[in-house]
């Protein structure tokens, strides 16, 4: 197994296994992410990290699930970092999959916010560098009613206008626990039965699951949906297109929040 080295890159992202020393051949070095904000990120961390570790950066974009079911099941697979939500990052750790980082090697990561510094010393595998928060977003005119809390989604005024995530995307997890909580149950005591059922109970009102935040523009535009339960990456690209397609659409945003982190993990590599 290649035991990879650790430079800290732009504050917030953790890099492995390029060389830092100033001979003409360069190194590989893989991450499989969500694919958000490249430009930017290209931009900012992966051109000015590429230049001083005389490196190139091969990024493979995708779903969370898709991405992490691609690694696991190939060995031969030249990831050498992937983007994780929680609920993945934890199959990894079942199966060993991570390298354990050398966090003397990271400065600022004292500087973590206290969940994210939990993550840390609970496992040292991988460091959460965001949190993310999932909301329910809706034409307010189309609904007819303003939406208050998550249990107002099993409304029966909704029914047929709802859309949420599947349940292996990166809030996939959260909108079962979200379910649990209509029920008023704690997941961890009965195995997520209340949670399922609760989701049964949905059923009416949803339209349809969906895998990419992008297919709710298409949802949302053709009037097929008027709720959707959505990550906040994905709020400002709806914004855009409904804009567009209606008017009050941007004044009629309304947003109820879970919190989740999403981490950056180093993989073991089979030589």
């Amino acid at each position: 197994m290649k035991k990879l080295l650790v430079s800290l890159m732009a504050g917030a992202m953790v890099l492995v296994g390029c060389s830092s020393n100033s001979g003409s051949d360069s190194q590989k070095l893989v991450i499989s992410t969500w694919g958000l904000n490249a430009d930017i990120i290209q931009k900012d961390v992966y051109e000015p990290f590429e230049k001083e570790n005389n490196c190139e950066i091969v990024v493979e974009e995708g779903g969370t699930s898709d991405r992490y079911t691609k690694f696991a099941n190939n060995p031969s697979s030249e990831v050498d970092i992937i983007e994780l939500s929680q609920a993945e990052a934890q199959k990894g750790y079942a199966a060993d999959l991570f390298e354990k980082l050398d966090y003397s090697k990271i400065g600022n990561a004292k500087d973590l916010i206290d969940a994210a510094a939990k993550l840390k010393d609970e496992n040292g595998y991988g460091v959460p560098y965001t949190l993310n928060s999932i909301g329910i977003i809706y034409d307010k005119e189309a609904v007819g009613f303003e939406i208050k809390e998550w249990n107002d989604l099993w409304d029966s005024r909704l029914k047929g206008q709802i859309s949420i995530p599947e349940i292996t995307t990166t809030f996939g997890p959260a909108m079962v626990h979200l379910a649990s909580d209509y029920k008023g149950v704690d997941i961890t005591s009965d195995n997520g039965k209340a949670a399922f059922e609760a989701l049964a109970e949905l059923k009416p009102n949803i339209v349809k699951t969906y895998t990419k935040s992008s297919d709710l523009t298409n949802m949302f535009s053709a009037g097929e949906i008027s709720v959707a339960v959505v990550a906040d990456f994905g709020v400002s690209l709806i914004q855009k297109i409904m804009q567009i397609v209606n008017i009050l659409f941007q004044h009629q945003v309304h947003m109820q929040t879970s919190i989740q982190l999403k981490l950056i993990k180093i993989l073991k590599i089979k030589i």
